[in-house]
């Protein structure tokens, strides 16, 4: 099953196949805050910066290295993305479709949904916190620096 995605840097359309490896550019954009969530992505290499819109700047909330599930917290929940994310490496992801997981999901017991659901609110909670006390742990993103260069090159992506 194929799914289309919108690569802007270059207005030119990204096709993502469920369960299968895709290569992202450097400077993409892999999802926008407040779109529709189709996927979950599970990052194979590179690094991604996810970011929130807070008063009027891009805040960042986080860098994401192999491993990583991006997408989850607002796509689960809510269908849509609660932050955007950028590839500030090329990258490998495996798009998920969100109605897969879901389903998974909603095959098992009460509790789990719950739990789910309640980290999910959790998380939720943390990054508004983070985006809205500009607060970022440089620690983890190695030597990539968040400049105000960077947060126009990223907004002009999320504006195309």
């Amino acid at each position: 099953m194929d799914f289309v995605m919108v690569r802007h840097l270059e207005e030119r359309s990204m096709t993502f196949t469920a369960y299968e490896t895709s290569k992202v550019e450097i400077e993409s954009l892999l999802f926008k805050e407040s779109a529709s969530a189709e996927f979950v992505f599970l990052v194979k290499s590179g690094t991604l910066l996810t970011v929130k819109e807070q008063s009027g700047r891009l805040v960042p909330t986080g860098t994401h290295k192999k491993g990583d599930f991006l997408g989850v917290s607002g796509g689960i929940n809510r269908k849509v993305y609660d932050e955007s994310c950028f590839t500030i490496e090329d990258v490998e992801v495996v798009p998920i479709p969100i109605t897969e997981i879901s389903k998974i999901i909603d095959s098992n017991e009460l509790w789990l949904k719950k739990i789910v659901n309640t980290t999910i609110d959790r998380l939720d909670s943390a990054i508004n916190i983070l985006a809205e006390h500009k607060i970022f742990d440089t620690t983890k993103s190695s030597d990539f620096v968040f400049t105000d260069e960077v947060e126009a090159k990223f907004r002009k992506l999320i504006n195309e």
